[in-house]
């Protein structure tokens, strides 16, 4: 009988200790492409986000090949990302442009260099409404295919972690 009542009070303070389930949990979401044998995953920290909210993420360079993957003139880090709406516009694009001092992936690694932070916002800077969006990255020009991933506004959301550095 004391097993029994110990063992009550260990499952309610475990699940005492989860949290408060009022509020939603994130839950990351991704997709990826594979282009010249490396693999490039977007991951984005939640599939949704409040409006005006901004939603965190980031570009993987998973290289699964035999051969070091070289990307001596930074390519990589000049992609492009943004929340496209669902009615054909382009996103409002967040942009990175600089040396990154070249990227190698040797095989069987996996390289993050880029953090990413889609603004739940149209090109005018207002929020966007509640609705169903479509998150967008671009690798340089030629490279590859955008990868894209749908994502919610919606008041409440999960929102998971933002990366440091975005505003």
């Amino acid at each position: 009988m004391t097993v029994w009542k110990g063992f009550g009070v260990v499952l309610a303070l475990a699940l005492w200790a989860c949290g408060d389930d009022s509020k939603p949990i994130a839950r990351a979401v991704e997709t990826s492409v594979v282009v010249k044998g490396v693999e490039f995953r977007l991951v984005l920290a939640a599939g949704e986000v409040s409006p005006g909210g901004m939603l965190g993420g980031e570009l993987q360079l998973v290289n699964s090949g035999t051969e070091p993957f070289a990307d001596p003139g930074c390519e990589v880090s000049r992609s492009r990302h943004g929340i496209r709406t669902g009615n054909g516009a382009e996103p409002l694009w967040n942009a990175y442009d600089h040396d990154c001092g070249g990227v190698t992936v040797q095989p069987g690694e996996t390289n993050r260099p880029l953090p990413l932070c889609f603004h739940a916002r149209d090109a005018s800077g207002a929020s966007l409404p509640v609705g169903e969006y479509t998150a967008v990255v671009e690798i340089a020009p030629g490279w590859s295919p955008r990868l894209e991933v749908p994502v919610s506004v919606r008041d409440g959301a999960a929102e998971g972690a933002v990366p440091e550095g975005c505003r």
